[in-house]
């Protein structure tokens, strides 16, 4: 028999209020906009985008923001001129009669209807937050199958996505020229937490963000390294997990994931994605008896 209540219980936001329009405010303002005579609150703002005119109401703003982390036309816009994240675009049908292409440098592929192609860090981004919300909600069980089940599948997309990111800038580094022999020394190192450091001695700008390795966020991302590892390799017999014990790894991505991204994109010296903020903002996990 089911459980009544789950025991693993996410919060319904990413940002409290006041963060949430806080956050608005420092996108609005970085769009150009400027404090109203009546104040925020009554901002209605006009965004030009690919897919037309877009019309962005303060409330509706606030709210994306507490329910998602950011407002994605305005980020989306902000982020148009990175030159490794900004034009890729996502796409899908549901249709058999449409095809579907997608390119970036060498990369090429063409898909024939139904289909979606979506850039790989979006994606990803979207199974973290995915993931271990399911894993929560799914943690009415006696069993816990489905649980963990998602907890894996969480921990492998968490690794995933810090993969994804250095190699998009790899790719970028080695188009239509020889590497030099630090960009092969990255292509041969196998371990991530290895690749991390190698990246940045390639792809920091000046002084970048110092010694990564004295950071919180290094120090989360180990954790989620070594549990990702011990499922990949199943050094074990067996798969255990202390459901309460849970928590702390599915926060751990708002600091180990999200946040390490910031810092590295932000020792890259280039434009934001505001993509990592979503996970950098994840809503918070707790464990409570059921």
């Amino acid at each position: 028999m089911p459980s009544r209540h789950a025991v693993l219980r996410i919060a319904q936001y990413h940002l409290s209020h006041t963060a949430a329009e806080a956050l608005v405010v420092r996108l609005l303002r970085m769009l150009g906009a400027s404090r109203p005579k009546r104040g925020w609150h009554s901002v209605a703002y006009t965004l030009q985008t690919p897919k037309g005119t877009v019309r962005l109401q303060w409330s509706e703003m606030v709210k994306e923001a507490r329910l998602t982390g950011g407002v994605s036309a305005i980020q989306t816009w902000l982020s148009s001129n990175n030159p490794l994240f900004g034009r890729m675009l996502g796409i899908a049908t549901n249709s058999p009669n449409l095809s579907i292409e997608a390119t970036f440098l060498n990369h090429k592929h063409r898909l024939k209807g139904p289909a979606r192609s979506f850039p790989v860090e979006q994606e990803l981004v979207g199974d973290v937050l995915a993931y271990r919300r399911l894993a929560c909600e799914s943690s009415d069980s006696d069993s816990f199958e489905e649980t963990t089940r998602y907890f894996r599948s969480y921990l492998f997309s968490c690794i995933s996505l810090i993969e994804a990111f250095m190699n998009r800038y790899l790719e970028m580094a080695i188009h239509g020229k020889d590497p030099d022999a630090r960009i092969k020394e990255l292509q041969q190192e196998s371990r991530i937490e290895n690749r991390i450091l190698l990246w940045l001695r390639v792809f920091s700008q000046g002084e970048g963000i110092g010694n990564v390795r004295c950071t919180e966020q290094w120090d989360a991302f180990q954790k989620l390294r070594r549990a990702r590892n011990s499922h990949i390799h199943a050094s074990e017999p067996f798969f255990g997990y202390s459901i309460p014990k849970l928590a702390n790894p599915l926060n751990a991505c708002r600091k180990g994931i999200g946040g390490l991204l910031l810092l590295l994109e932000l020792a890259s010296g280039q434009q934001s994605t505001f993509l990592f903020e979503r996970v950098a903002t994840a809503p918070m996990v707790r464990f409570t008896k059921g």
